[in-house]
């Protein structure tokens, strides 16, 4: 087990990990960065309070904390402005003249889905595989599937009763 005494030590070894740890999950250069510097800047607030037998374990659970926290932030910015990939994902191949109503109804339809349903559809809007969603949300890989499989289907359900309304 290797100690650490300066946080220099543990950035010097980590770094390059946890780096790769980061880019394993995020596909953005620019986001890559941010990432690494919310998760460097934690660590070092709270290095004194660290105990030192865990520091890896300890790097990685505020690594997939931040990544986590990154991407809610995207999925945020999303939602506000959803665009016609999210709105083509959720109801199919449309064609050209219903995507804006369809961007609307997606909206609408995402808002009553559960969190984690709704966020299981945007990350794979925006091109994230089952296997990094279930990663990222804490899901086996047959339980991400069905949570995507069961959230497109009623995102479909909400859709109809919207258009018939």
């Amino acid at each position: 087990m290797e100690e650490f005494t300066t946080f220099e030590q543990a950035y010097e070894q980590y770094e390059l990990l946890i780096r790769r740890f980061v880019a394993t999950h995020l596909r953005n250069a620019e986001s890559i960065e941010d990432v690494c510097q919310e998760i460097w800047l934690k660590v070092w607030r709270a290095w004194a309070r660290l105990r030192q037998e865990s520091v890896k374990a300890w790097l990685y659970t505020i690594a997939l904390n931040a990544i986590r926290d990154h991407i809610r932030q995207q999925k945020l910015a999303i939602v506000v402005g959803l665009d016609e990939d999210l709105a083509r994902t959720l109801y199919g191949g449309q064609d050209e003249l219903h995507v804006v109503e369809l961007v609307t109804i997606a909206a609408s339809a995402l808002q009553e889905l559960k969190p984690l349903s709704r966020e299981a559809l945007l990350l794979q809007a925006h091109g994230y595989s089952l296997k990094e969603i279930g990663v990222l949300l804490d899901q086996s890989s047959e339980g991400t599937k069905m949570l995507v499989c069961r959230a497109r289907r009623l995102a479909c359900k909400i859709r109809t009763k919207q258009e018939v309304a």
